[in-house]
Parts: structure tokens; C-alpha cells; sequence
């Protein structure tokens, strides 16, 4: 039985695969302890009553109370892949990422002049947009593969500026969103990469958004733009594009299965 290959192959998978179980455990949670520690000395920038829990070792929920500023509360949701062996290749095929999801819930809801939204090139159209194609301008950011949803100048404008800045940070944008449903700031980045600068510069970030989204309205409607295919997302290209992910990439983020397997789920 020993001489059949297959018996051999057959036992270093299983090794493997029990093995697995170990370092998933070991490394997911060394991980998760790094960026917590990397957060932790600036969480008073977004609030005064810090607290955090555990869901299993793939995800560490720290929530944020007491906001400061227009702040009302908010959570930073760091998760994880598993490296379980066939856990890791089923979400690697769904998509599956490390990552960092920042909430944050404002005392006002941000006027329409200062919402936007910012997603991957190849991404489906985020459906608050999707919903109501007619109230918004998409287009391309000329220095990343990223498009930008807006309403008004003054979105559009935020928006570029805030890529330019996050970028700068080394960050992997994955989606922004300032928006009226709860939670009205959304940021979501992927982790597979440790990030280089300092946690207090990206939550500085996050607090300037809010205070910004939070003020009163500049209109400054920009104006019906024909013929220009190029920076404007037809119907027909939405409808494309959102054929090309599974419906589970639409759904809230907050759904409790975010980071069991690294797969981020979209609103």
C-alpha cells in the first residue's frame, strides 16, 4: 500500500491540510494584533471610549465611541483570509482579500452636494448609485484604475483629492463612500500588504471627511455633459459590468461572514 504514490500523496495533503488549520490560526492573528497595534495610538482622533472583540481569529471589530467632532461613533473591522488550506482556495476564487473596513456614522446626514463614490475600474457600480443613475456623473481617475460617482462639483472635487491623498499613504483603495445611509463614510482598503505610514495620518483623513461632509451645502450642480462617452457610464455598461460579479459582491458590508474568508461584500 506504502508503494502506491497516490497513498503518499494522499497523506501530504491531509498534512497539509491539518497543517493549515495551525498557521491560518498563527498568522491571521498575528496579523490582526499588528494593525490593531498600528491603530491603536490614534484611535482618540475619531473617538474617546475604544473597545474591541474577537470573532474568531479572521476578524477584530474595534468600535469607536463618543466620536469627536461631527462624529457620532464608528468601527474600524480588520479582517482576514483564512490560509486554511481549501478555505484559502475557495476565497481566493470568490475574490477573497486581507482588509480594513472603516465606519463611521456622522451627526448629520451629508448633503447631496457632498456625496460621492469611489470604486475599482472593473467593479460593479455601487447600487446607491445604480439605483438612481440619472442624479449621477461617473468618471475615470486618470492616475489609478479607479472611476468616481458624483453628484456635484464639490463631490467630485473631494473625492479626486481624497484618492490623491490616500494613494500618497501607499494605501490599496478598494471603495469610498460618503453617503446618506448609515454608516454615511464608508472606506474600505486591501491589506495584503502591511501598510508603511502612520495610522494617525489616514484617521486624520478620515475626521477631515467627516468634518467635511457634515457642512452645509455649496451647490454647485455640474452641468449635463453630451457626447462624451468616454467619462460617462451608460445603462448598458452598468448592466455589463454588474453580469461580471456574483450578487454577493453587492450586498452590506456589515454582514457577519466579512472577513471569515477575506471576501469583502459591497452596498
Amino acid at each position: 500500500m506504502l508503494d502506491n504514490p497516490l497513498t503518499y500523496f494522499i497523506f501530504g495533503l491531509l498534512f497539509a491540510w491539518i497543517g493549515s488549520y495551525f498557521y491560518s490560526a498563527w498568522h491571521n492573528r498575528r496579523k490582526l494584533t499588528w494593525l490593531a497595534k498600528w491603530l491603536e495610538p490614534s484611535l482618540h482622533i475619531l473617538g474617546s471610549k475604544i473597545s474591541s472583540r474577537w470573532h474568531g481569529t479572521d476578524r477584530l471589530d474595534i468600535l469607536i465611541g463618543e466620536g469627536r467632532g461631527m462624529m457620532r461613533d464608528g468601527a474600524i473591522v480588520l479582517g482576514v483570509q483564512s490560509r486554511r488550506l481549501f478555505n484559502a482556495l475557495i476565497s481566493t476564487l470568490r475574490g477573497g482579500r486581507d482588509n480594513m473596513n472603516i465606519l463611521v456614522s456622522l451627526q448629520n446626514m451629508p448633503a447631496s452636494a457632498y456625496q460621492f463614490e469611489v470604486f475599482g475600474a472593473k467593479e460593479p457600480v455601487p447600487r446607491t448609485v445604480a439605483l438612481n443613475m440619472a442624479a449621477w456623473d461617473i468618471e475615470d481617475y486618470s492616475r489609478a484604475p479607479y472611476r468616481v460617482a458624483f453628484q456635484d462639483e464639490t463631490g467630485r472635487d473631494n473625492a479626486f483629492r481624497l484618492i490623491t491623498l490616500l494613494l500618497d499613504l501607499g494605501l490599496d483603495i478598494r471603495r469610498v463612500s460618503v453617503r446618506p445611509v448609515l454608516p454615511q463614510l464608508f472606506f474600505t482598503f486591501n491589506m495584503g500588504r502591511l501598510p508603511q505610514s502612520e495610522a494617525g495620518e489616514l484617521l486624520r483623513i478620515v475626521r477631515g471627511v467627516a468634518e467635511e461632509a457634515s457642512q452645509p451645502a455649496k451647490t454647485n450642480l455640474r452641468p449635463p455633459r453630451s457626447g462624451n462617452k468616454s467619462s460617462k457610464t451608460s445603462k448598458k455598461e452598468i448592466d455589463k459590468l454588474n453580469r461580471q460579479f456574483p450578487p454577493a459582491m453587492t450586498q452590506p458590508v456589515n454582514d457577519p461572514k466579512l472577513s471569515r474568508n477575506g471576501h469583502h461584500k459591497e452596498e
